[in-house]
């Protein structure tokens, strides 16, 4: 289940395949892609590093890097000045901008994963939590927490892609990549993509 599975689903339903779904870590994803041992990878960011292995399918979905508070907060966001002195929350590992690492006046305080981040931004042990935007609105909609949060800022934005293995498909990596980036134009301009988004995070 998930987002990115029922895309696929839509996606099969059109073109008349059935997909197999594997979950799997995003190191093997690479290695079993760069091996020929799996077809696709269903999202990933369109990176040109992954060309040399892979055909993109882009997907009008995008990933964001946010900042979020709580709406009773008031707090505004317009410039990295805009977060002096208050306590922002940071995941563990996490991969963050340039710009955000080397801005010095803010407070971090590290979480282990993004369930510990939204716990302490609800119990406002934090004023601001830093994270992508699907997932953390997914994880806040479970917890019943969605109606009390506010996305302030945009810290940076990557494209989604859905890719397929050169070393697997050959020449038909480029065809498949272009049959899904059709389908995926149509799922959008149709409101289907949305209506799933929507599903999952409001």
């Amino acid at each position: 289940k998930g987002i990115d599975i029922e895309i696929g689903n839509e996606i099969s339903k059109q073109l008349g395949i059935k997909i197999e779904y594997r979950g799997l870590p995003w190191i093997r994803i690479k290695k079993y892609a760069e091996e020929g041992k799996i077809d696709g990878i269903l999202s990933m960011f369109c990176l040109e590093k992954y060309l040399k292995i892979i055909d993109f399918a882009e997907s009008p979905i995008k990933s964001e890097l946010s900042i979020f508070a709580l709406k009773e907060s008031k707090i505004k966001i317009d410039s990295f000045n805009d977060i002096k002195n208050l306590k922002v929350g940071v995941i563990r590992g996490y991969t963050y901008t340039p710009e955000f690492n080397s801005y010095k006046n803010m407070r971090k305080i590290v979480c282990n994963n993004d369930g510990e981040l939204l716990t302490r931004l609800r119990d406002k042990r934090i004023d601001l939590a830093v994270s992508e935007t699907i997932p953390f609105l997914f994880l806040a909609k479970k917890q019943g927490l969605s109606t009390q949060l506010e996305e302030l800022y945009t810290v940076t934005e990557n494209k989604l892609c859905i890719g397929f293995s050169k070393k697997a498909l050959g020449n038909e990596s480029k065809i498949w990549a272009d049959k899904f980036a059709e389908v995926l134009t149509k799922l959008y301009e149709d409101g289907v993509i949305q209506n799933i988004l929507d599903n999952y995070l409001k």
